[in-house]
């Protein structure tokens, strides 16, 4: 049977108010790879949000018990996870938060995503008052940066404010770890907005009045230290990847912007040897990335 039949009877179950298999119709085809498309999806989520208060309330706890039903490789659970949120919208209690938190966490040793899903779930972990923790913050970060990333990754990614660099490679902890306090913060930040080709005058200007309290040395210093560890391993691995280059390989796109934000940094400060050597060592880890990586 096609997705639009499929849909025709879960519009029946909705209209007899048949709770158990208008819940279960719903999550074939929420978990149906097939039913991506908003054509599909849009018209699910109308079904359940049109429903009477009590009704949606006795589908989403018929959703919720069938949950461990609707486990895949492909990572479906999220998309049940979304439709349960959809569904128990603006009802008493949180269905399955614990369930979201296990899940959310999966993605932080993932890469990205051009999805919504994940995003629809991690903004309902944070209005539910939980913190998304550090790989999370990453994944969405790195989604966020995607080629054919959505507006809606894009905008949670810029509410993400900490940690400042993202986790899983080595200078970049160092650096939040030895940068947490201001002024350091705000110059680590400011290094994560290098998203251009060179850095403008406006951008130099900033970046010196962030270097005035902190002293040319000092800064030099810190960022020779932080510049040393670029190129190690990942202190955790990516998971999941099936195809294309060996993405531990790469550096993460997020940091990346740093590391270019920081080179520029010690173009500002006075000349040094020191200065001179780290920065064609960085040239030669960059070479050394994965070149189908595009960084």
């Amino acid at each position: 049977m096609d997705m639009l039949s499929k849909l025709g009877r879960i519009e029946g179950h909705a209209a007899a108010l048949e709770i158990g298999p208008l819940a279960y119709e719903a999550l074939q085809v929420a978990t149906a790879r097939s039913a991506h498309s908003w054509q599909v999806w849009g018209r699910i989520v109308d079904v359940l949000e049109g429903l009477d208060t009590t009704v949606r309330a006795a589908v989403a706890g018929e959703m919720g018990r069938l949950y461990a039903k609707f486990t895949s490789p492909e990572r479906m659970e999220m998309r049940v996870l979304q439709l349960l949120q959809v569904v128990g919208a603006e009802l008493p209690g949180d269905p399955l938060a614990a369930e979201r938190t296990i899940e959310l966490e999966k993605l932080g040793t993932q890469v990205s995503t051009w999805g919504t899903g994940e995003v629809f779930v991690a903004e309902h972990e944070r209005a539910a008052g939980r913190a998304l923790s550090a790989p999370v913050v990453a994944y969405l970060r790195r989604s966020a940066l995607e080629t054919y990333g959505r507006p809606e990754t894009a905008a949670l990614a810029k509410e993400l404010t900490e940690p400042v660099l993202n986790v899983g490679e080595a200078w970049a902890e160092r650096a939040v770890a030895e940068g947490a306090e201001e002024p350091w913060r705000a110059l680590l930040l400011h290094a994560t907005t290098a998203t251009s080709a060179k850095p403008t005058a406006k951008w130099d200007a900033a970046a010196r009045t962030l270097l005035a309290p902190l002293g040319a040395d000092a800064v030099r210093v810190a960022v020779l230290g932080w510049l040393a560890l670029v190129g190690r391993p990942r202190t955790f691995a990516f998971t999941g990847v099936r195809y294309g280059h060996d993405v531990n390989l790469a550096f993460d796109p997020y940091n990346a912007n740093a590391l270019r934000g920081l080179a520029w940094i010690l173009a500002l400060l006075p000349a040094h040897p020191d200065t001179a050597r780290a920065l064609g060592v960085l040239v030669e880890t960059s070479l050394k990335r994965s070149p189908a990586s595009g960084r």
